[in-house]
């Protein structure tokens, strides 16, 4: 795959230090929309998970960042569309497990509905080489 550059982008959040794990998302509607989870110097946890979505055909402008509700401390989030509900696979910072959560809305609020252990596979939790 080849790759084009074009531009630095800044998220318009407070104290932001860092922007971790970029997950993209093309919703039904043909809107662009990337999956953030940054660290900010002001927060207590290391991550909040936030949405921002292209203005532009050309990727130039984004929305103001929204926070779905999916809650602190989540990042790697990862989005599918079925129908109309939105299911988020995120990863929870404190346990290391992959959680679930729906959303009749891209932007939230979303309801965990599986959490912790759900998916039966208590040796497997998710690694990070930064952990």
């Amino acid at each position: 795959m080849n790759w084009t550059f074009l531009h630095n982008y800044t998220i318009p959040i407070s104290g932001l230090t860092r922007t971790w794990a970029p997950e993209w998302f093309i919703d039904t509607d043909g809107s662009v929309n990337v999956n953030v989870s940054p660290t900010a110097a002001s927060t207590a946890t290391h991550f909040t998970a936030y949405t921002i979505t292209a203005a532009n055909a050309a990727l130039t402008t984004w929305s103001t960042p929204i926070q779905p509700g999916i809650g602190p401390n989540y990042m790697d989030t990862f989005i599918v569309k079925v129908g109309s509900t939105y299911h988020a696979f995120t990863k929870n910072e404190t346990m290391k497990y992959i959680e679930y959560a729906t959303a009749s809305s891209l932007a939230g609020p979303y309801t965990l509905r599986k959490t912790g252990n759900w998916a039966g596979g208590s040796s497997f939790k998710v690694v990070s080489p930064w952990a």
